[in-house]
């Protein structure tokens, strides 16, 4: 939370948990690596950190899908967890213009988002990647 709260940054969030877990257990071995993954300072080039996006999907929002266990992040400031099947949906249906596969894409989509629901912009997720799953797109 404080690493959010003083943007009210996911991303600067997420950096800090990751520092915070790196703190109290510096191991590292490729599943360790792979499961905190890095700390983020850039957003084009960079991972769409999906598993992290996922996580705070499911803690933030409260819905059938979302348990909704932290109120203290705002719904709005979430990034959409970006996945292969999300990123090709949303560039066939013009919600993403970006060719790269990064976090960049990932605030872009949810910028687009935005447009129909500033508030909970994320309740688009599991559709958008339902659509892809499913090959309807």
């Amino acid at each position: 939370m404080s690493g959010y709260s003083a943007n009210n940054s996911t991303i600067e969030g997420i950096n800090a948990l990751i520092m915070m877990l790196r703190d109290l257990f510096a191991h590292t071995s490729k599943g360790y690596d792979f499961l905190t993954s890095k700390v983020t300072t850039k957003t084009k080039g960079a991972g769409a950190l999906k598993r992290w996006m996922m996580f705070l999907r499911w803690m933030v929002r409260d819905d059938a899908i979302d348990m909704g266990l932290w109120k203290g992040v705002n719904k709005g400031d979430l990034i959409m967890p970006l996945d292969t099947h999300t990123f090709k949906v949303s560039k066939k249906l013009g919600l993403l213009h970006r060719d790269t596969y990064d976090l960049q894409a990932a605030i872009e989509l949810t910028q687009a988002l935005k447009k129909f629901d500033k508030n909970d912009p994320l309740k688009y997720d599991f559709a958008l990647y339902r659509i892809g799953q499913e090959k309807i797109i």
